[in-house]
């Protein structure tokens, strides 16, 4: 047994290397004829407002500033939608370009692992503001580790650039804050001292501050992309959003679907303002009964969903923690990606009461995706868990390609 575990590794991982390629390229055909949708219509909108209105009146309507900045020398030459989706493929050469010439992670295996996840995700072909965010979230994260794991980070400028970068890229930094604040406890805990590198990331904010000045004079606020219900709506996302969890429960409409606009607000009427939360918060402690029920469904099917995404590499963090918990008995700085990603799986199970959408989470799953790589390998039981990984991952490539296949 102990002898084709040692083997069969290596055919598999080259099995999948090529498996993973050939489905990143069917997948990337795919997503990069699809027309635009969903939010993406928001960007084109807002990058077309830039154009033709100039930058202080679209900032001041309210745009993702950072992304829009990257996407507009693209639509200098060619249409707003496809200089989106460059913005972002730029975006993507700058992760793996972290990975290969900052970082330079030595297990190769990890360069096939996210090539894989991209090609179930079509986020970094797409034309939103998500794939920036992640990869200053992706960045901070990971140089906290290698502080954490070797003492120094590979460049601090990039670590706390990527974190002012998230921030004014997109609000959900702010459901990101538990994963932040640890990061914090972190680097306190194991004795960080900024340095006259952080000079940069500081100069970068206050520019970010005062180029979201026409917001913050008009609305009071930093300019992000605003998502904002039709003009004379009187309810907001966060009501047609529960309504439509309510209903999906009830069986009135499908899941991953929701109430129009139009039905929101009579329903709001029929039953009173009280009778939908209009906030975040007030939607966790709304209906006790219902967010505690929530909470297990989002938790469990991020894990499902996400499993389809990561193959086993998702139930790592809770293999480490329980090792770390039940074997060795001890806080060690090794928690930390396991906790960042276990944590932010609960805080959006939590605050998303109507269904959670794998995207938020990607901040969390690259680094899951990096941290496998680099531990796995070292574990005592590391052929099991490769050979088992491997295997998974070529039966969900294969599924992959078919279901790709079928799209077109």
């Amino acid at each position: 047994m102990n002898n084709l575990l040692n083997r069969f590794p290596k055919q598999l991982s080259i099995l999948f290397a090529c498996l993973s390629v050939v489905y990143f390229v069917i997948s990337l055909t795919y997503f990069i004829q699809r027309p635009a949708s969903g939010d993406e219509p928001i960007f084109v909108n807002d990058l077309n407002m830039v154009i033709n209105q100039g930058w202080i009146a679209a900032i001041a309507n309210q745009i993702s500033i950072p992304y829009t900045m990257l996407a507009y020398p693209f639509a200098l030459f060619m249409e707003t939608f496809r200089a989106l989706q460059a913005a972002n493929i730029l975006v993507l050469i700058a992760l793996f370009a972290y990975f290969l010439k900052i970082v330079k992670v030595e297990n190769k295996a990890f360069y096939f692992y996210l090539v894989f996840y991209l090609a179930t995700i079509r986020l970094f072909f797409s034309g939103i503001n998500d794939p920036l965010f992640i990869l200053g979230l992706v960045v901070f994260f990971i140089e906290i580790f290698y502080f954490l794991e070797k003492g120094k980070m590979n460049s601090e400028t990039l670590a706390f650039s990527g974190l002012v970068i998230a921030f004014f890229t997109r609000a959900l930094t702010i459901v990101y804050t538990p994963a932040i604040l640890l990061s914090f406890f972190f680097l306190y805990r194991n004795g960080f001292r900024f340095s006259k590198n952080i000079r940069i990331p500081i100069v970068l904010a206050i520019l970010f501050i005062g180029i979201n000045m026409p917001s913050i004079l008009k609305n009071h606020k930093l300019s992000y992309d605003n998502k904002k219900p039709p003009e004379g709506v009187a309810v907001n996302w966060t009501q047609r959003q529960y309504l439509a969890q309510m209903w999906v429960n009830e069986g009135k409409i499908k899941n991953m679907s929701h109430p129009s606009w139009e039905q929101t607000e009579a329903y709001v009427k029929e039953h009173g303002p009280g009778s939908l939360p209009d906030n975040m918060i007030a939607a966790v402690f709304h209906d006790p009964k219902m967010t505690m029920k929530e909470i297990v469904k989002d938790f469990s099917s991020s894990l499902f969903f996400g499993f389809r995404q990561l193959g086993l590499m998702i139930l790592f963090p809770f293999y480490f923690i329980g090792i770390a918990l039940f074997v060795r008995r001890k806080f060690s700085n090794s928690w930390y990606i396991p906790l960042v990603f276990v944590g932010m799986t609960f805080t959006f199970s939590v605050i998303i009461i109507s269904f959670l959408e794998l995207r938020w989470l990607c901040s969390a799953y690259i680094p899951v995706i990096f941290f496998f790589s680099y531990y796995s390998v070292k574990d005592k039981h590391a052929n099991l868990i490769l050979w088992c990984n491997y295997l998974v991952l070529c039966g969900l490539s294969l599924y992959g390609m078919y279901k790709v296949f079928l799209r077109f």
